[in-house]
């Protein structure tokens, strides 16, 4: 029996917070991406008292496996809504058997449910791994470059649009 057949997908609850806490961590150990952040206390706060942010997770066993974290997202060059997809990972020991690809499934079909008609997301050009999957999947690669602006630099621009 492969991993796809005995994986459950559901929505996350406040008991996973640990579990998809540790999940983030691995996924931003394995994109050399800050660690430390996404803590249980910060995954309730960003999913449970925001309805903006959803997560999904795969359970096998009772065990969470994986997850995928999603947002909406409009698209002016289509004039389209969709779904904005943060993050996906399913932990080392099930990868290759199908989770990950069911996870995606299941993001398509909130998608749909919703009247949306696309899914975006990036991954780093150096994990070939995924982008062998997600090329697999059928979807588009898209070259962009991404930008991003945190700290000092954020503040400062937040700042100049402040009323005087």
């Amino acid at each position: 029996m492969t991993s796809s057949e005995r994986v459950t997908i559901r929505r996350a609850r406040p008991a996973d917070a640990d579990a998809v806490a540790a999940l983030a961590h691995a996924l931003s150990l394995q994109d050399s991406e800050p660690t430390g952040n996404f803590t249980p206390e910060a995954m309730r706060q960003a999913v449970f008292d925001d309805p903006r942010v959803r997560v999904l997770v795969a359970e096998i066993e009772g065990k969470v496996v994986g997850y995928v974290m999603f947002h909406d997202s409009y698209d002016t060059a289509n004039a389209a809504r969709g779904l904005y997809l943060n993050d996906i990972i399913v932990e080392e020991s099930v990868r290759g058997g199908g989770v990950a690809r069911r996870l995606m499934a299941a993001v398509m079909r909130e998608a749909k449910k919703q009247g949306d008609v696309f899914v975006w997301w990036i991954a780093k050009p150096t994990n070939a791994r995924a982008l062998a999957f997600y090329k697999k999947l059928g979807a588009i690669q898209v070259p962009t470059v991404t930008h991003a602006i945190f700290g000092e630099s954020f503040d400062r621009l937040a700042k100049e649009s402040e009323e005087p």
